[in-house]
């Protein structure tokens, strides 16, 4: 009986410290990664002005570069006729950038469709920043 319960307290233990492992090196991250997913799906269903076109939508999960710590960028490429400002006031609590003037700000989040282009007129990359699930994630460092 105390054979039995040395053992089942020895492989409790064994797979403890093999599951804090597989958490400390992909948990965090799958977490992550699910978090931008709905984030993007969220911004591809987000409702646009009709003179706007939902080009693309993108994200990244990582480390920007302003502390030790993980963040999650997610954003849409758009395209219309309308200006900046105009852009500007329809997203209010995004970031907008013009491509390519402001793009040079902007080094994580990454389109296809920006190569695809020929012609940057009337192409806004609207963004945002999010808190990550976990810091638990090893992209962060």
């Amino acid at each position: 009986m105390k054979n039995r319960t040395f053992q089942i307290i020895f492989y409790g233990f064994i797979i403890s410290i093999l599951l804090g492992f597989f958490y400390f090196f992909f948990g965090g991250q799958i977490l992550n990664d699910l978090k931008a997913h709905r984030i993007e799906k969220s911004l591809s269903g987000m409702t646009l002005p009709a003179d706007v076109e939902l080009v693309e939508v993108s994200s990244f999960v990582g480390n920007t570069g302003n502390g030790n710590h993980v963040e999650i960028l997610a954003g849409i490429f758009i395209h219309t006729d309308l200006d900046k400002d105009t852009v500007c006031s329809y997203f209010e609590d995004f970031e907008v950038l013009t491509v390519p003037d402001d793009l040079k700000y902007l080094d994580y989040i990454h389109f296809q469709s920006l190569n695809e282009n020929d012609s940057a007129h009337g192409y806004y990359v609207i963004y945002q920043c999010y808190n990550a699930v976990t810091q638990m994630d090893l992209r962060g460092h």
